[in-house]
């Protein structure tokens, strides 16, 4: 029986179970086999088409044995079924556990294949693979009998049907026209070009998201280098923004300045301490740069450890040390200690407050780290927008108040800022006593990490 088309050989059948678009010639050059292997492959699908798996099928010729080693043969085997022609002396034998051959009853396939050369047939059900040694060559009319013999030689894709049987029965007949009714019947529900699209395309749309993030990247590092261009003309506006803010306010608030009330608020707050005073020459107006010393108590808990458990993460760092790792652990964890640090702002004519960077009061050098945020990036966070609030309408004192909260604050999602803070951690270990343990006792790093490691001692 010829076949030169039907539903399981198109083109589209081709993408599906190939990944091909055009076939160059069917599994030993026989279309029936073609056609029974896809027939096979498409029936013993778990589910919708996206579970089809094709059978793996593949001839080689002229291979000489020497060793006769069959076993090796079947161990290498990376295909559901391998066609081999040999020339070796010794008949084929392969004694490895679990492979059967079919030259016994019940089906003694191999026997049929007598009239088309001496055959030898080795199943293995459980690796779901099928070995058939041809002597010499592969004649035609052993393609013929191996269509109608796949039933037995590949049972794990058959099903043993009705519907197989009547496929195996027009093979065996030459019935064209039954042979086609089978397999128009397994392909009427079924929709190949659908699924022949579907790994056509697959991935595709992949790789233009794929293009895609990659361009915005690019564009984003073409914006981040033109801002960080600007950054310094943007800090020229804001040193001009802040000299024409203040002759507005000087303007607008003419009054006698120093009436007291910046005396009593500094004295109703103890954390607050007075750096330096001056004049402003070129504003005709005076300066106060006050000190802020307070203890970090506002952070985000999950967010810490989120920064903490990162391996990728400053705490992680190699300039690291397990003992700072564990005396942050204690701190913004286990709550058995806060870190008191200082900040430094400059009051202006009481209409101007900015952070002073690395600015320090030179009194609490024994007892504070700078501030990681305020001392080191002149960063207040989501405080400044209701800091500049107040200053523009004039109610400095809360400004300042807001200046306080700014300080007890730490971004633990700040990367540059949590690399700053522990590295001053780490510098200040013996000699700047700028933690209190939760039994008040005020303490440098080491001094707390052993105060630590002994509570947990006695805990366990």
């Amino acid at each position: 029986m010829e076949i030169s088309n039907n539903r399981l050989l198109s083109a589209e059948a081709d993408v599906f179970f190939d990944g091909r678009k055009h076939r160059e010639s069917s599994f030993l050059n026989d279309n029936v086999v073609e056609t029974v292997l896809r027939y096979a492959a498409l029936r013993s699908r778990t589910g919708d088409l996206g579970t089809v798996a094709p059978i793996k099928a593949e001839s080689r010729s002229g291979m000489l044995f020497i060793n006769n080693d069959w076993n090796k043969l079947a161990t290498d085997c990376d295909c559901e079924l391998l066609i081999v022609a040999h020339t070796s002396m010794r008949p084929p034998k392969i004694t490895l556990e679990g492979w059967v051959s079919l030259d016994k009853p019940p089906y003694p396939v191999a026997l049929l294949f007598a009239k088309a050369g001496e055959t030898h047939i080795f199943i293995n059900e459980q690796l779901r693979k099928a070995v058939i040694i041809v002597k010499d060559v592969v004649l035609p009319s052993f393609r013929k009998l191996l269509a109608s013999c796949l039933l037995r030689i590949l049972p794990w894709r058959f099903h043993d049907d009705e519907l197989d049987k009547r496929l195996m029965t027009a093979i065996n007949k030459g019935d064209e026209a039954a042979f086609r009714s089978v397999i128009d019947s397994v392909c009427s529900d079924v929709d190949l070009r659908g699924a022949a699209l579907q790994r056509i395309l697959a991935g595709w749309e992949d790789e233009l998201r794929k293009a895609k993030i990659v361009n915005t990247q690019k564009a984003l590092e073409k914006i981040q280098g033109e801002l960080a261009y600007l950054q310094e003309d943007i800090a020229q506006k804001l040193d001009e923004y802040d000299k024409v803010n203040v002759e507005l306010q000087d303007a607008m608030f003419a009054q006698k300045r120093g009436n007291g009330d910046v005396l009593r608020f500094f004295q109703r707050h103890r954390q607050l301490s007075i750096v330096d005073t001056g004049d402003v020459v070129e504003l005709d107006g005076r300066y106060l740069d006050y000190a802020i010393t307070e203890t970090i108590e506002y952070y985000n808990e999950e967010q810490f450890l989120r920064m903490f458990n990162n391996a990728d993460s400053p705490f992680n760092s190699r300039a690291i040390s397990d003992e700072t790792r564990g005396i942050c652990y204690a701190i913004f964890k286990e709550h058995l200690g806060v870190v008191r640090a200082e900040a430094v702002f400059r009051l202006t004519n009481l209409s101007s407050l900015r952070p002073r960077m690395n600015g320090r009061s030179g009194n609490t050098a024994s007892t504070c780290i700078i501030h990681p945020h305020i001392g080191h990036y002149g960063c207040l966070g989501g405080n400044e927008t209701p800091i500049n609030r107040y200053m523009k309408d004039g109610q400095w004192d809360l400004a300042i108040e807001q200046t306080i909260a700014a300080a007890k604050n730490l971004n633990m999602g700040d990367i540059a800022v949590l690399s700053s803070f522990l590295v001053d951690l780490k510098n200040a270990s013996t000699s700047i006593k700028c933690i209190i343990a939760d039994n008040g006792v005020e303490m440098t790093p080491h001094e707390f990490y052993e105060y630590v490691e002994e509570a947990h001692k006695k805990a366990s």
